[in-house]
């Protein structure tokens, strides 16, 4: 991203200002602030939702996207279907392949809801009589699952935990990087008990990046991420 602006057409107000960021193939990326700082609008100029109002974002040189890129949102849909095609929805080429399915329920620690209902093509949810509902945890790494169904070589987590407690979306995203070991990922969050596992962390204030660097290079600064971080420290004691 080379000095990437966004404004809303119907509004003069920029709500992103000349973003530089550059990502490297393998990099595990973490976008930070408190909520309104544009996180969520920067992924969208990242995946294309949105179109820069100035500079140029650019995939390998190119203006047009590479490769293949999955995303799961704050706000993911569950859906009431088998558990098959929920999962085959991220690749419906791969529908019937049995081995690569269960493998991904096991990387996404969802190997005991696959036990409990004896096999793939059990209905989740209400909708059918005789559906099996599911916790939110549960139809959260279902939307993972999915995700990482699709074989992409890019994937991006917006704000996905932002309604569980801290000390569980910690576990969820030290599991999520370590699953991404091979990929590309961005993963976007207002809280920081996790952040040190990454390659980078952008730190976002009112639209700009105001710092970036690892988890230590930024505590030694003792400024903006350092504050964020020690205020919130208590909530993993």
């Amino acid at each position: 991203m080379k000095n990437v602006s966004f404004k809303y057409a119907t509004s003069e107000q920029m709500i992103l200002n000349h973003i530089n960021m550059k990502i490297q193939k393998g990099d595990k990326i973490a976008i930070v602030g408190e909520n309104g700082a544009g996180k969520s609008t920067l992924i969208k100029l990242i995946l294309g939702q949105y179109k820069p109002s100035s500079g140029v974002i650019l995939w390998n040189g190119q203006k047009e996207m590479n490769g293949e890129v999955a995303v799961v949102f704050q706000d993911f849909i569950k859906f009431e279907l088998t558990l098959r095609e929920n999962i085959a929805l991220g690749n419906i080429k791969d529908f019937n392949n049995d081995k690569k399915m269960i493998e991904t329920l096991e990387r996404c620690d969802l190997m005991g809801l696959y036990e409990e209902l004896g096999g793939l093509d059990v209905v989740l949810g209400q909708v059918i009589d005789g559906g099996r509902q599911l916790s939110g945890g549960q139809w959260q790494k279902l939307a993972i699952a999915r995700a990482l169904f699709n074989n992409a070589d890019f994937l991006v987590f917006d704000e996905m935990t932002a309604a569980i407690d801290p000390i569980s979306e910690v576990e969820i995203y030290n599991k999520l990087i370590e699953i991404c070991q091979d990929k590309t990922a961005i993963f976007i969050s207002h809280r920081l008990g996790w952040t040190k596992n990454v390659d980078c962390i952008y730190v976002m204030e009112n639209g700009r990046i105001v710092e970036f660097g690892k988890h230590h290079e930024l505590m030694k600064k003792s400024t903006i991420y350092a504050h964020m971080y020690n205020q919130q420290a208590s909530w993993y004691s």
